[in-house]
């Protein structure tokens, strides 16, 4: 008989800390990160939820799987990761301390922010099923920019193409561009095909 939907579907993250020390960590999708000492056998450092449980049945399978899926991203202080439960986390590498929570979307409307996560100096990427890509300030997860990928575009080989749900993959960043693709169908009906570039200017 399978078990629940919990194994471990992201890369662990290998830093450095400030104090010269390593960790790894990785999410689950039940809402916890964990992080290990590599110098200690894996030793336990820290476990952290980062997504409160609802109140009415915390072992409904929907409760259950709020958390993470294909990956975060990490500065030299922080990890970030998108959760299931439709936003992003921010947790201090050093510590487990949750330093914000964002959440995006409309009341009453499940959308899963378990894309890879991304980020750049300043700010960490994030995409959701709802077809939206969204930038928050690491400092303190405030929605500085987004982008909705769920609609028709012209494409540059003129074949025609359309976004929808993004999970999965997550965004790109290389030569000062920001490159995802959109139109994940595997959850949902929001397929598409196409892969969009951002730049600056």
């Amino acid at each position: 008989m399978n078990g629940p939907d919990l194994d471990i579907g992201n890369s662990p993250i290998l830093r450095t800390l400030s104090n010269g020390k390593s960790v790894v960590v990785a999410g689950t999708k039940d809402a916890y990160i964990v992080a290990l000492d590599p110098d200690r056998n894996g030793a336990l450092l820290w476990k952290v939820n980062v997504v409160p449980q609802p109140g009415s049945d915390p072992m409904a399978l929907a409760a259950i799987l709020r958390g993470i899926v294909w990956g975060g991203a990490a500065d030299e202080s922080n990890v970030y990761y998108g959760v299931q439960a439709g936003g992003m986390v921010s947790v201090d590498l050093a510590t487990g301390k949750r330093l914000w929570f964002s959440q995006f979307g409309k009341p009453g409307v499940r959308v899963s922010n378990s894309a890879a996560a991304t980020a750049m100096p300043g700010v960490a990427f994030v995409a959701g099923t709802d077809g939206k890509i969204h930038a928050l300030s690491t400092d303190d997860g405030k929605v500085l920019w987004e982008f909705d990928t769920a609609r028709s575009f012209e494409t540059a080989n003129k074949v025609p193409a359309k976004g929808g749900g993004i999970n999965s993959i997550g965004p790109s960043i290389a030569g000062g561009m920001l490159f995802i693709g959109s139109g994940y169908g595997v959850v949902g009906t929001a397929s598409g095909n196409v892969l969009l570039a951002f730049s600056t200017e």
